[in-house]
C-alpha cells in the first residue's frame, strides 16, 4: 500500500474499490486537536513487550506509524498487578515501564502533538520531558446507561436539525437569524456510543441548547442499539453531563509538545 502521505495521485482510486477517498487525507479538528488527516490507528493487544516493559523495537513501531497517520491509538495496557496476567502486555506503571513508554512518546513526538492520558495533571507531568505543556485543567472521562428519554422542546425561534452521514449522527440547532447556536454529534460502536464536538455559541447559552442536542443525538444511539454513552468532557461541561445523569469515570489530562526547552 502506498504511505498515506504519498503524492501519488492513484492513491484515491486504488483504495475501496475505487470510492472516492481523498476527504480521508483532508485535516479534520477532533475534541479541539488538529490531525493532519482522517486516518486513525486503531488500539491492539500486541503482546511485543517482555516483563511488561516496551523496548525500541516498540517505539520503532509507533514511530513508522506516527509518521503518516493523523491519530496514534497505543495498544491495551496493563494499569496495576491485578488488570492481568500476560507477562508480554505493556505496563503502564513502575519505573522501568514507564521508561519504555517515554522512549515510545520521543519516537512519536513533533511540535504540536498532542497527548491525552486518564490521569491527574499533577501525575502526568513526572512522565513528560522539556517542551510539553500540560493543561492545568483536566476534562473527565464519562459514562451514562443510554435510555430513550422523551425529547426536550426546541426553544422558539431556534431550528433542530438531525442527519447521519458515515456512521456519525449530526445535530445542529440554528438561531432565529440561520447562524449556528448549538450541535454534537455520535457514533455508534456495537452497545457503546462515543459524544463528541458538544458546543453551544457563547451567545446562545443558558438556554437549554446543551441539554437539547446531547439528548437528541443519545436518543438517535438508543434507536441503533447502543445501551452505554461515553464521552470526553471539558471542565465547563461537566456540570451540564452530571446534570443529565452522567457520571466521571476518570480524569483527562492533555498536554501538548511545544517544542521548546
Amino acid at each position: 500500500m502506498t504511505e498515506p502521505n504519498s503524492a501519488d495521485e492513484s492513491l484515491s482510486l486504488t483504495l475501496l474499490d475505487g470510492a472516492d477517498v481523498t476527504p480521508l487525507f483532508n485535516p479534520v479538528s477532533v475534541a479541539g486537536i488538529k490531525l493532519r488527516n482522517r486516518l486513525v490507528m486503531a488500539p491492539m493487544t500486541r503482546q511485543f513487550s517482555p516483563d511488561g516493559i516496551p523496548g525500541d523495537d516498540v517505539a520503532a513501531y509507533y514511530g513508522r506509524r506516527a509518521s503518516s497517520l493523523g491519530l496514534l491509538i497505543t495498544e491495551g495496557t496493563y494499569v496495576d498487578e491485578g488488570s492481568g496476567g500476560s507477562g508480554r502486555v505493556p505496563r503502564f506503571f513502575g519505573e522501568r515501564s514507564l521508561a519504555g513508554w517515554r522512549k515510545v512518546a520521543d519516537a512519536v513526538t513533533g511540535a504540536g502533538v498532542w497527548l491525552k492520558v486518564f490521569a491527574e495533571p499533577s501525575t502526568v507531568e513526572p512522565w513528560l520531558g522539556q517542551g510539553w505543556w500540560i493543561d492545568p485543567q483536566p476534562g473527565c472521562l464519562m459514562s451514562v446507561p443510554l435510555t430513550a428519554a422523551p425529547p426536550s422542546a426546541t426553544p422558539d425561534g431556534y431550528r433542530l436539525r438531525t442527519w447521519s452521514r458515515g456512521g456519525v449522527t449530526r445535530v445542529l440547532v440554528t438561531a432565529p437569524d440561520g447562524s449556528w447556536a448549538a450541535r454534537a454529534q455520535i457514533a455508534v460502536t456495537g452497545a457503546t456510543a462515543v459524544v463528541d464536538q458538544v458546543e453551544t455559541a457563547p451567545e446562545h447559552r443558558r438556554r437549554g441548547l446543551g441539554r437539547l442536542v446531547v439528548g437528541t443525538v443519545t436518543r438517535a444511539a438508543v434507536e441503533q442499539g447502543a445501551t452505554t454513552g461515553v464521552l470526553a468532557g471539558t471542565p465547563d461541561g461537566r456540570a451540564l453531563y452530571e446534570s443529565l445523569g452522567w457520571h466521571m469515570e476518570a480524569p483527562l489530562t492533555s498536554a501538548k509538545f511545544t517544542g521548546g526547552a
